[in-house]
């Protein structure tokens, strides 16, 4: 499936960039597509910016990686956001799960920001403190 931008201008939905121009200039006139109607402005950027923040947080005050998708990863695997592959040494890999903040409830961000917060706790932080400097920088979560 591809997934393309559209604009709705007087009544029809018209390609919102080059891509979706092509992809769209490659389908025969009078075919029926299947759209999930989604509007990004709607998905949680709040939210998003509200945990990378947290995280982002967490990052400044650690010295043992260099680089931040590193770290993130990490977290997400210390967390149990992972999925493991065995390997034929018998190990397991673990590796981060992405994460569908437009698919998230606000029952599992929450869950989500305890953890990481939880998480912080157990390294040292100062809950309220790393709260309040949250809030401070990215604004109150959704």
């Amino acid at each position: 499936m591809t997934e393309i931008l559209l604009t709705k201008e007087f009544g029809s939905l018209r390609p919102a960039s080059d891509e979706a121009f092509r992809v769209l200039g490659k389908i025969k006139t009078g075919v029926a597509l299947v759209v999930d109607v989604k509007d990004p402005a709607r998905r949680s950027t709040q939210q998003h910016n509200f945990w990378f923040t947290i995280v982002t947080l967490l990052y400044e005050n650690q010295e043992t990686y260099t680089v931040f998708d590193d770290y993130r990863a990490d977290l997400l695997i210390h967390l149990g956001r992972k999925r493991t592959y065995p390997k034929k040494d018998g190990t397991v890999s673990e590796h981060a799960k992405s994460i569908s903040w437009a698919k998230m409830t606000s029952e599992e961000f929450g869950r989500l920001v305890d953890d990481t917060l939880d998480y912080a706790v157990s390294t040292g932080h100062d809950r309220e403190a790393l709260e309040a400097e949250t809030i401070q920088r990215a604004g109150k979560a959704a």
